[in-house]
């Protein structure tokens, strides 16, 4: 079985799994991208988020009962 891998854009990624005005600045997010802090990729100019690779990172973090959307911001 294989598995569909889904990439949103940062835009549609700070949008989804953030509150309004809390989500980090698109330069960050490109920061993180490219040191491999959070699962994405450029395509062109344009930086897209691994949504699968993003949820599984998140419901692993939230096992361990931390905010894991905090964490990635924090250690960023």
């Amino acid at each position: 079985m294989a598995i569909e891998v889904q990439y949103i854009k940062i835009t549609d990624f700070m949008n989804t799994y953030f509150k309004p005005g809390q989500a980090p600045a698109r330069n960050t997010v490109i920061n993180m991208i490219e040191r491999k802090e959070i699962p994405g990729k450029r395509f062109g100019k344009v930086y897209y988020i691994n949504r699968h690779e993003w949820e599984k990172r998140l419901d692993a973090e939230t096992e361990n009962d931390i905010d894991p959307l905090v964490k990635m911001v924090m250690n960023g």
